[in-house]
């Protein structure tokens, strides 16, 4: 098969103009222009015309499990909510969907993930989530909660069950805490040492900063009310870093709240940062500190997180929002939504550019406007007009 376009957008070389991909079994076999391509025998072409081609987006954080919960308000409309009240109106709402309100929502959600781009999702679910089919990649994180060692014991034993009953290797599974406040220190300890992959809620509010930097405020006396404590620590990172197994790699999910000297400390520690553009802009904290991580070496990927706390599962949305709150330019951003995020699960071997030998993950966008940069062009549409995951077309609009 070879996938036209008027642009491609690679992440390793300068944009080329009337390119082309050829693809194989699922993998990229060679990429040029249409007039390279011109002189091979190549029987099956998908012209897809004024398309920006790219590498499809990696979104590293999201909990399809919580589509039902979405929020009736609009967008801004939750600014300065409180996170402690949030978390319980989300734990009362949940009890109270059905199955079939769950599936519908979730199917809703798949559908936006793939109009928004998504062709990578790392999905974040509970032991007890019953298992959801998608169209994606993947990389699973069994989330652990449990202040108390009993509740976290029992969280563990029921993910530790799953993953027993669904081993799958085309979709790797990991078990990892939900936040350093919600896990009782003896399981987070045991986690941290495991040499393995964990995805952590980490700083998100600034009610977890009371927890952390004062133990106090509503968070604290929410997770005392269950039996947890806070951790001995000066702050969480330097917990982290005193457990953590050398082995381990950590998506601290969200860090809003992390000071400089924190940031600096986690340069080495295999440690990334995922930033949800959206859900960060819903509770509406201090600005998301980039430059303090770029500038201490850490690399960001991006994430939708859940329509609890999101309006849209769109990556593209996610992109322009990054966008419109940050210095940073278009192809940087492409980066954090590629690369960057198929590096924090270790898969850059495979997918986050356009290169041979790579994985055939590939989403198109419509070129609106034919008078401008490609990247800059790239964050002009909605939703993308193409999409493919290991070499297979999963949504076209193009005839």
């Amino acid at each position: 098969m070879l996938l036209a376009a008027r642009w491609l957008l690679t992440g390793v070389t300068p944009p080329i103009e009337q390119g082309a991909i050829l693809i194989e079994d699922g993998i990229i076999r060679d990429i040029g222009t249409r007039q390279w391509f011109a002189k091979k025998d190549i029987s099956e072409v998908i012209d897809l015309g004024e398309t920006i081609l790219v590498p499809g987006l990696v979104n590293a954080h999201a909990h399809l499990e919580h589509s039902a919960l979405k929020s009736p308000q609009p967008p801004g409309g939750q600014r300065g909510i409180s996170f402690t009240a949030w978390v319980r109106t989300l734990q009362e709402k949940s009890s109270q969907i059905s199955p079939s309100e769950n599936e519908k929502a979730i199917k809703y959600a798949i559908d936006e993930l793939i109009r928004g781009g998504t062709t990578t999702l790392v999905d974040h679910r509970s032991p007890d989530c019953p298992p959801i089919e998608t169209p994606f990649r993947e990389m699973l994180f069994l989330e652990l909660i449990g202040p108390s060692k009993s509740k976290a014991e029992e969280s563990r034993r029921n993910g530790l069950k799953w993953l027993e009953e669904n081993d799958d290797p085309e979709r790797p599974c990991h078990l990892t805490p939900h936040s350093l406040y919600s896990v009782h220190p003896d399981i987070l300890q045991e986690a941290f040492s495991a040499g393995t992959t964990l995805s952590l809620h980490l700083l998100e509010s600034d009610e977890e900063e009371q927890f952390f930097r004062s133990r106090q405020g509503p968070l604290f006396e929410l997770v005392r009310s269950r039996g947890g404590s806070p951790l001995r620590a000066e702050s969480p990172v330097a917990w982290i870093e005193e457990h953590r197994s050398n082995d381990t790699n950590i998506l601290l999910i969200h860090g809003n709240y992390l000071k400089e000297d924190e940031i600096r400390r986690l340069k080495g520690q295999n440690a990334f940062v995922i930033h949800c553009p959206g859900s960060h802009r819903f509770f509406g904290p201090r600005a998301f500190p980039y430059e303090s991580y770029i500038r201490c070496g850490i690399r960001i990927g991006l994430g939708t997180d859940s329509l609890a706390s999101n309006e849209s599962l769109n990556m593209l949305r996610q992109m322009k929002l990054m966008k419109e709150t940050t210095h940073l330019g278009e192809e940087d951003i492409l980066r954090m939504a590629t690369l960057n995020g198929a590096m924090a699960i270790g898969v850059e071997n495979e997918i986050g550019t356009l290169e041979v030998g790579k994985k055939a993950d590939i989403v198109g966008v419509p070129l609106l406007n034919q008078k401008v940069d490609p990247y800059e062009a790239l964050l002009l549409p909605d939703q993308v007009s193409f999409s493919m995951v290991r070499g297979r077309v999963i949504f076209c609009t193009h005839p």
